[in-house]
């Protein structure tokens, strides 16, 4: 039976709860389960959001199920230390419990699954709360030790958004430097110096992205036909030059995008029996090409002064372009705010200090696998 039909009035209140649900990433989280869970949720008191994943409704939920002084254990993914709709599951937690303690460990709980974990402990349901606190441990058979490493948080910052669980993995000198660094006015944001966006979105990539011998083949004009980056495996250095571009063309990349606008019947043959082959094919049907006003003009092609990676499994890379081209959703747009003092160069010589690096791991959303995950308004 679903776990979201179930109230405390079919089962009674119990003294413990104990589980692991399940983590479902909001896109496969739909439907009417979806919405009976932040139905509940919102019963509760906590107004989750539509980013939400499968797991933090469980945790609310579960919560309406204690006895006063009741216990509760649960499994977690990392992301609650520093996804933003985690906040709301976390101040209902210390809200509704004397002590709440995330346990994180260095070896994967589930070494199986390409998903990092942690345990979340809460105690005295209803109690006046009194602790919410960290603790890391090697692994899940040296659990006794957590309580020798236990760090104390603030739960308003944690609310806030302030500071973010994940520093607290850090050494204390480490976090400590952190700070200053951050106060210091040689230090600034990204965001104050560039604006930082999703590329485009085609609908259709195979049909709107040629290599060289395709365009060559159907005789497309190359004043129909931009230059674009489509992979953060092109982004090798400080700059994207255009000698790195034709690197990745002569490769058989399909990295020239078809960029029409105006009516067909203005276009050359060449051009208007490329997008007739697209209308056989039912490209002009799919979602994002049918919403336009004309099918196969592709909005939003930004020119960008730089690139950064969207999901990086080494580090994120920010690089300057040189080429004059465009970039798709799999990278983020980089485009410097009129009144910035670095140029797009500059700014992406310094993206390599240490300290940007660092940012990158505690702004950054880890997931499965070891990738690193950089949301462009965080």
């Amino acid at each position: 039976k679903n776990f979201f039909e179930v109230t405390p009035s079919d089962l009674g209140l119990v003294d413990v709860v104990i589980g692991n649900p399940p983590f479902i990433r909001y896109q496969q989280f739909s439907g009417n389960a979806r919405n009976l869970a932040l139905t509940r949720s919102r019963e509760a008191g906590v107004d989750l959001s539509a980013l939400t994943s499968s797991w933090a409704p469980f945790f609310v939920h579960s919560v309406e199920f204690l006895k006063a002084g009741g216990r509760l254990a649960m499994v977690a993914p990392a992301e609650l230390a520093h996804a933003n709709y985690a906040r709301p599951v976390i101040r209902h937690l210390c809200e509704s419990f004397r002590a709440v303690s995330i346990l994180a460990f260095d070896r994967r709980i589930f070494a199986d699954l390409s998903e990092d974990t942690v345990l979340v402990l809460a105690e005295g349901k209803g109690g006046e709360h009194e602790k919410f606190s960290l603790s890391t441990v090697l692994d899940i058979e040296n659990l006794p030790a957590a309580l020798n490493s236990e760090i104390r948080l603030s739960a308003p910052d944690m609310f806030s958004g302030a500071v973010r669980m994940i520093e607290y993995f850090l050494p204390e000198r480490t976090r400590q430097l952190y700070k200053e660094i951050q106060g210091t006015k040689k230090i600034g944001k990204l965001g104050d110096f560039a604006n930082v966006g999703i590329g485009y979105v085609t609908g259709a990539n195979d049909f709107f992205h040629l290599n060289a011998d395709t365009a060559r083949e159907l005789q497309i004009p190359d004043k129909y036909l931009a230059p674009v980056v489509r992979s953060g495996a092109d982004l090798q250095g400080v700059f994207f030059t255009r000698a790195d571009w034709k690197v990745a063309a002569d490769s058989g990349t399909a990295n020239r995008l078809l960029r029409i606008s105006g009516p067909p019947g203005m276009l050359p043959l060449s051009v208007r029996g490329y997008l007739a082959r697209g209308r056989r094919s039912g490209i002009h049907k799919r979602y994002k090409c049918r919403t336009r006003s004309r099918w196969y003009d592709v909005p939003h092609v930004y020119q960008a002064d730089g690139f950064l990676t969207y999901m990086s499994g080494g580090e994120p890379r920010l690089v300057a372009d040189t080429a004059g081209a465009f970039a798709p959703n799999t990278l983020h747009i980089v485009r410097m705010r009129q009144d910035a003092s670095p140029a797009a160069r500059a700014l992406a010589v310094t993206w390599q200090s240490r300290v940007t690096k660092q940012s990158c791991e505690i702004e950054g959303h880890s997931l499965g696998g070891g990738l690193l995950k950089l949301e462009p308004k965080e």
